[in-house]
C-alpha cells in the first residue's frame, strides 16, 4: 500500500508544471523504512509566484489524500534547491522511484 502511494505521488508530481524535483528523504531514503515509518518527501517548485502558489496546491492536495488514505506523510515545497542542503534533509531523487515502478510494469 505503501508504495503504491508513493508512486501515485510521483506520477502526479510528474504531471504538475510547477514541480520541479521530488526529494524523498527520511528511512525511505536510507532504505530502512518500516510499517510505522512515516514518508518525508519535499517539492521543489520552479520559480515564480503563480508557481509557488500551484506548489503549495499540490502539496496540500497531497497532504489531505494522505490524510483520507491513512499514510504519514510529512511534504513540503522548496523554493529552491540550496534551502534543501541548509535543512539537514538527506535526500534521494525520486528518479530511484521511477525505476522501482518500471521494473513493476514490465
Amino acid at each position: 500500500v505503501f508504495e503504491n502511494n508513493l508512486r501515485a505521488i510521483l506520477k502526479r508530481a510528474q504531471r504538475e508544471p510547477a514541480i520541479q524535483r521530488v526529494l524523498i528523504g527520511g528511512g525511505m531514503a536510507r532504505g530502512q523504512w518500516t510499517p510505522a515509518s512515516d514518508l518525508d518527501i519535499r517539492f521543489t517548485r520552479r520559480p515564480g509566484g503563480w508557481n509557488g502558489l500551484r506548489a503549495c496546491w499540490f502539496a496540500l492536495r497531497e497532504r489531505t489524500r494522505a490524510l483520507f488514505s491513512g499514510v504519514a506523510l510529512d511534504a513540503y515545497v522548496l523554493d529552491r534547491e540550496r534551502t534543501r542542503a541548509g535543512a539537514g534533509f538527506e535526500a534521494e531523487e525520486y528518479g530511484r522511484f521511477n525505476q522501482i515502478t518500471d521494473e513493476k510494469s514490465q
